[in-house]
């Protein structure tokens, strides 16, 4: 079982890769980004790129080294530190967008789901 949720956890990272690198079309990023300034709109671009590395790294670390994930203290505390990036970012939804939204809705429950896929096998059995 923490197996398949640690391969479900990298699948996760996966997606929002790919979501991520969909940005520049889903936000209008070549018109949008336009009408901020340079240093701006590249510090956007580069932070998601690092974003995009970021959870492709963890995809394939998720489901590539699950023994050693599962087994080890530093593995634990990389399920600890990924759920709390998932549920920080849930917070910031709150934050920072209009959570009135649908679509603010249904990335809550992306996010909620993103922490409690990465500390679920610390506590399943």
């Amino acid at each position: 079982m923490k197996d398949t949720l640690l391969i479900i956890a990298g699948i996760y990272g996966f997606l929002f890769a790919a979501f991520h690198l969909c940005f520049w079309r889903l936000f209008l990023w070549q018109t949008e980004l336009a009408r901020v300034s340079a240093i701006n709109r590249g510090v956007m671009q580069v932070l998601n790129l690092c974003l995009t590395y970021f959870f492709v790294a963890l995809g394939l670390i998720t489901v590539v080294d699950r023994a050693e994930i599962l087994g080890t203290k530093l593995g634990h505390h990389l399920l600890l530190a990924l759920s709390a990036f998932w549920a920080i970012r849930l917070v910031e939804q709150f934050l920072f967008f209009d959570s009135r939204t649908w679509r603010s809705a249904v990335l809550s429950i992306i996010f909620l789901a993103g922490a409690l896929i990465y500390a679920a096998p610390l506590f399943v059995t």
